[in-house]
């Protein structure tokens, strides 16, 4: 989803990065809105929401396996989402 503006800074095209990350930005706004009008709301897969902790997030089991995997150098989703 990002790698074009990873593109663009790497071009040294800052301006264009700018623009496509505003508009990458503004879908998600819509995303959200959208859930917001479905009374649908956003539920992490790798991450619990954090209240408390010092912020600092809990890994799912969904997100634990993803670490295991990753750690492996397994990038397969399969079975993760």
């Amino acid at each position: 989803m990002w790698a074009e503006v990873t593109n663009a800074i790497q071009a040294r095209q800052f301006s264009r990065a700018t623009a496509i990350k505003q508009a990458l930005e503004e879908k998600q706004r819509e995303k959200a809105r959208e859930r917001d009008r479905n009374n649908n709301p956003f539920v992490p897969i790798f991450f619990g929401q954090v209240t408390g902790n010092g912020g600092r997030p809990e890994l799912t089991d969904r997100g634990r396996e993803l670490l295991r995997r990753a750690q492996e150098r397994n990038w397969s989703l399969e079975g993760i989402l």
